[in-house]
C-alpha cells in the first residue's frame, strides 16, 4: 500500500525541506540507536547489557533496536561484510569453514570475497607447514 502525504508535504519532499517529524528526546528506541553509532564497533554481547542498562529496558527490547540497526546499517552500506575461513570452534580443530561477518571498518587482512578468504587461509597454512619443516 502506497503512503499518501499531503500536496503540502509533497512540496516540501520535493523543495528539500522537509526534514521529518522531529526527534523525540524521550524515545529510548531512537536515544538507542544513537548510542549503537556511537559503540558501532563494540560486539553485540557486550552492547546488549549495556543498553538494556543505560535505558532501562528489557533484553528481548534491546535486541530488537540491535537487529533494527543492523538491518539498517546493513542496506545503506554502513555495515561491509568480510569473509574468513575458520578451522577452529572453541579451541577444537574443526572441517574448514566459511565466516561471515559484518564490520564497520575492515583492515588491509581481511577479504570482502569468499575466495579472497580461501587465498588467505591457503597462504596461511602454507606458511604454518614451512614453519613446521625448518623446525
Amino acid at each position: 500500500m502506497k503512503k499518501v502525504r499531503s500536496v503540502k508535504q509533497q512540496l516540501a519532499i520535493d523543495s528539500g525541506v522537509y526534514t521529518g517529524r522531529p526527534a523525540n528526546k524521550d524515545s529510548k528506541r531512537q536515544r538507542g540507536m544513537k548510542y549503537l553509532d556511537e559503540y558501532s564497533n563494540t560486539k553485540r554481547e557486550f552492547i546488549i547489557p549495556a543498553m538494556m542498562k543505560k535505558f532501562d529496558i528489557g533484553k528481548n527490547y534491546a535486541e530488537t533496536i540491535h537487529a533494527t540497526w543492523r538491518t539498517q546499517n546493513k542496506e545503506t552500506g554502513e555495515l561491509i561484510v568480510i569473509y574468513t575461513v575458520k578451522d577452529l570452534k572453541r579451541g577444537k580443530p574443526v572441517t574448514p569453514y566459511i565466516k561471515k561477518e559484518f564490520v564497520v571498518e575492515t583492515n588491509s587482512s581481511q577479504t570482502q570475497t569468499v575466495e579472497g578468504a580461501k587465498l588467505q587461509y591457503i597462504a596461511r597454512q602454507q606458511e604454518n607447514a614451512t614453519i613446521v619443516n625448518n623446525l
